[in-house]
């Protein structure tokens, strides 16, 4: 039979799940678009098959 575990700590690890998750949003807020991202909107823009570095369409998808 397993060990059954406290309401007060399954409220505790969820308390704790969302701080976490929250605090990753709230340090995220300060940086804007990074390189590879700006690259990929760029390559959407000017679709070609001759990438190397990725795959057709995830320049495709990107722009969508």
């Amino acid at each position: 039979m397993p060990a059954q575990t406290s309401p007060a700590l399954k409220v505790g690890i969820v308390i704790a799940i969302l701080h976490a998750v929250l605090a990753a949003i709230i340090v995220s807020l300060g940086y804007g678009f990074h390189r590879d991202e700006m690259y990929y909107l760029q390559c959407g823009e000017h679709l070609s098959l001759g990438y190397v570095d990725h795959p057709f369409l995830v320049p495709c998808l990107i722009t969508w």
